[in-house]
């Protein structure tokens, strides 16, 4: 059974928690059902600046209709002209169009508020790039309907940014505002909205910033349940990629489509490949962009086994030794003389 709730500005996920759930740590609960009602599923997947640039095709495109706006208000509007010359120079397009890219698509990744419009953006990327400009409304205002009189892609661009603004996945602490968010009456912190476990599909951000790559793993050991991680899809912290995706390849079988039993490995599975000398490496996924094995994790030798990464220090010149002075610095009137060939 569901109950509704209506949030308004000043809601957070721990405060519908505490209400609901009588413990705002149930935060990540309501945060996963929020996730799993977004009328925008289907894309919620990917980064909204992915979601923009992939509607306009590349980035460049849309930055060069933002700079035909400007370069028609600078050419129209002698206050913004001055501004522009004043503050930025001749070379004014070369600085400014990075400047205002990185700034706008930085703020569909980031900004917290739902149902933000294209203008909403197009002005915290104006008044980002542009400080103190007097009249940022009008320059946010040209920038925006160039946008939407852009043949083929102006009309929907709004529909776009506001897709881009209902991602729960960039609202860290936020529920929609001014919506009814229907949660269950009771709830099971173990897995996710999609049933993924916690324990063995996620990894805490404290550990992520302690370097630990997987769940359960330490500085001296592996994890016994990765092969639950895997199963399960691991898909790290601050990412949406599952672990297997990044290694499987084409015709490879998936170790979420054999039957592990009581824990052991199938011998078709992918899991298997793994090197013959090194039981600690057996018991490491063989996960690489590179190739199929990970050797040598707890012996590793950079003599013979370094991609590049790493490498033995042996073959380092030693370039105090090998440029130092054989005379010991002398003068030139007290130095051996020597031809020069």
């Amino acid at each position: 059974m569901k109950t509704g709730y209506v949030t308004d500005d000043f809601s957070t996920l721990g405060g519908l928690a505490a209400v609901s759930y009588g413990d705002p740590e149930y935060f990540r609960e309501v945060q996963n059902q929020i996730y799993s009602q977004s009328p925008t599923k289907f894309l919620n997947t990917q980064r909204p600046s992915d979601i923009f640039e992939s509607f306009f095709g590349t980035k460049e495109r849309f930055m060069g209709i933002v700079l035909s706006a400007l370069e028609a208000q600078y050419s129209d509007d002698v206050d913004f002209a001055n501004y522009i010359d004043i503050n930025l120079g001749a070379d004014w397009r070369a600085g400014i169009i990075p400047s205002l890219q990185r700034n706008f698509f930085g703020a569909l990744d980031s900004v917290e508020k739902y149902r933000l419009s294209l203008s909403d953006y197009v002005g915290l990327a104006v008044r980002s790039t542009l400080p103190n400009l007097a009249d940022s409304g009008k320059i946010t205002g040209a920038i925006t309907s160039m946008i939407s009189e852009e043949p083929g892609v102006g009309t929907d661009s709004h529909l776009i940014a506001q897709i881009a603004s209902n991602n729960p996945q960039t609202k860290i602490s936020v529920p929609p505002s001014g919506a009814r968010i229907d949660l269950e009456s009771s709830v099971d912190l173990g897995a996710d909205y999609r049933g993924v476990d916690f324990s063995s599909g996620y990894i805490s951000p404290r550990d992520y910033w302690n370097d630990i790559a997987f769940p359960g793993l330490t500085s001296t050991s592996m994890p016994t349940d990765l092969i639950n991680s895997v199963s399960g899809g691991y898909v790290g912290y601050l990412s949406s990629a599952p672990l297997e995706a990044l290694y499987n390849p084409l015709g490879a079988l998936s170790v979420s489509e054999v039957s592990t039993g009581n824990g052991s490995v199938p011998a078709s599975s992918i899991l298997n490949e793994f090197p013959d000398n090194l039981q600690a490496d057996r018991d490491v996924y063989a996960i690489s962009l590179m190739g199929e094995k990970f050797n040598g994790f707890t012996t590793f030798d950079p003599a013979t086994m370094s991609n590049g990464d790493l490498i033995d220090t042996s073959l380092v010149p030693t370039f105090e030794t090998d440029n130092k002075d054989p005379q010991g610095g002398l003068n030139p009137a007290a130095r051996n003389f020597t031809t020069a060939f």
